[in-house]
């Protein structure tokens, strides 16, 4: 389990602006006490246990931050509250000295869950703090997916017991696009599901370390509000319990892109698990922006329309239009996992 605290969320009455300085006609404010408000329309939030951390709020989505050792744990960010399936884009710098991260940050209640979609970490690597339960390939990389439980806590409900879904990514980034959608649907697809939104930030966090940062983040598209859940009856740390209701049929050919002779209709945003190692298919007339597919270590898939015409080969790659009763067909090779799955949006 990763050894950094959660941040907590302090009334906004608490004073924490220090500095009022205009540059250039805008007006930046420097916070180095716990707070959380709105500015230019992002909400912002900044928490520290201890030490000489501050954070700067820039024009509209723009944040910078600087902390020293002195400061054990901090963390803060500009977003929005509340969080959504957005597409987030964020660009800037970031370094540090001893562990950190940037992360999508956001919170969620009934169920209470603290959760991280880490696009940077330095020192440490969250995903060893917690044993995997897949991955999901998105936004040129592969996540792992975890969940952490963190007993007796901080979190935006005082001291509670909660626990915290994780996607690292493995190939670093400080600027780029996270597909948010993608992750919730991922982590659904392996019963970690998300309760009513609470806030959700690009955040910078520092643990016993040094660094500094300079983020704008901003927000590049929306999807659906809807999702859809596995019928498992509890959640699991081992992914392998992992169950889905959205279908039973399967195909049992396993050639090139996954031939079958049924199909599935499906209704909601992912196709829920295989349930088998073996070859699936399934389709949905569901109209698709954008897509992607979790735990397919192995497998292969080719997507139509209607079972016909050329077939999408590559995960996440375009698919060609269809028409209002027209169907997307999902077809998948064999592959190593049975709890496997497509999501879009």
């Amino acid at each position: 389990m990763s050894n950094l605290k959660s941040m907590q969320t302090i009334a906004a009455g608490v004073t924490g602006l220090l500095l009022i300085a205009v540059s250039a006609g805008v007006q930046a404010q420097q916070l180095c006490s716990n707070i959380t408000g709105t500015q230019n329309g992002f909400y912002y939030t900044f928490w520290k246990d201890s030490g000489d951390a501050c954070m700067t709020l820039g024009s509209a989505g723009n944040y910078s931050s600087s902390w020293t050792n002195k400061t054990n744990n901090w963390v803060g960010g500009k977003g929005w509250k509340p969080g959504a399936r957005r597409v987030i884009s964020y660009s800037g710098s970031y370094s540090a000295n001893g562990t950190s991260y940037l992360a999508v940050y956001g919170w969620t209640r009934s169920p209470l869950i603290e959760y991280y979609i880490v696009e940077n970490w330095i020192n440490y690597n969250p995903s060893q703090g917690g044993t995997p339960l897949g991955s999901v390939n998105v936004d040129g990389s592969t996540y792992t997916i975890l969940r952490t439980l963190r007993q007796q806590q901080p979190s935006i409900d005082g001291t509670q017991t909660f626990y915290q879904y994780w996607s690292v990514r493995q190939n670093k980034r400080t600027s780029g696009t996270v597909n948010v959608p993608a992750h919730f649907d991922a982590w659904a697809a392996l019963n970690l599901n998300l309760g009513t939104h609470d806030y959700q930030v690009m955040a910078t966090e520092g643990y016993q370390s040094s660094g500094q940062s300079n983020i704008t983040v901003s927000e590049s598209g929306s999807s659906s509000s809807s999702s859809s859940s596995s019928s498992s009856s509890s959640s699991s740390s081992s992914s392998s319990s992992s169950s889905s209701s959205s279908s039973s049929s399967s195909s049992s050919s396993t050639s090139g892109g996954g031939t079958c002779s049924n199909t599935v209709p499906v209704g909601t945003t992912n196709s829920g698990n295989f349930n088998t190692t073996g070859a699936y298919c399934f389709r949905t007339q569901m109209s698709i922006a954008g897509w992607g597919v979790s735990n397919f270590t192995g497998r292969t898939i080719s997507v139509t329309v209607n079972g016909a015409g050329t077939a999408v080969t590559t995960v996440g790659a375009a698919l060609p239009a269809k028409g209002a009763t027209d169907y997307y067909h999902f077809n998948s090779s064999a592959g190593s996992f049975n709890y496997a799955a497509v999501y879009w949006w």
